[in-house]
């Protein structure tokens, strides 16, 4: 994708199976793919792929993570060693942006670069102006992103449509 003097190269990462790739596989598939790029900036959005930020800063690049969940509080393994990753690669991070309020005392603690809180969800109001003006009972719904995961994803969409539609 490009855009003026803006080139976006997608990194894809490989879908990982309980019994699958396991992750240094998928380090040195990403690593491989970075060095064949040589990019300015690598933004990395899971807390999994942070030692990918040491590797990236040792090529020049700068390094943004975009945070989007509150790994310190919920305690599941993968979100503990997110957690893990943060602390001991946030060194490694040029520009922090995060999703909530709520994150701010912790992204401050850890992170010495620069940060930004960019919200990702629409507001109640918005919702309150939408049911005010809406014509009609029919909703329509589009969904964008990924059907992985054994449709985790669109299942857990279902879910909050049941939620929503009460």
């Amino acid at each position: 994708w490009h855009h003026d003097r803006l080139e976006l190269v997608h990194i894809p990462i490989p879908y990982i199976k309980k019994s699958g790739v396991r992750i240094l596989q998928i380090y040195q598939k990403m690593i491989h793919e970075m060095r064949k790029e040589t990019g300015d900036i690598v933004h990395i959005h899971d807390p999994q792929l942070l030692p990918l930020a040491k590797v990236a800063s040792s090529m020049g690049c700068k390094v943004i993570y975009d945070r989007h969940e509150r790994y310190e509080q919920i305690r599941v393994l993968t979100a503990r060693l997110g957690t893990l990753f943060e602390r001991v690669y946030a060194k490694s991070v040029d520009g922090i942006v995060y999703v909530n309020p709520t994150q701010k005392e912790y992204v401050e603690k850890i992170y010495q670069c620069e940060k930004v809180m960019i919200p990702n969800y629409q507001s109640k109001q918005m919702f309150a102006e939408y049911e005010k003006n809406r014509s009609s009972k029919q909703i329509q719904f589009i969904y964008v992103g990924s059907m992985e995961e054994s449709l985790r994803n669109i299942l857990l969409m279902l879910r909050v449509m049941r939620y929503v539609l009460k």
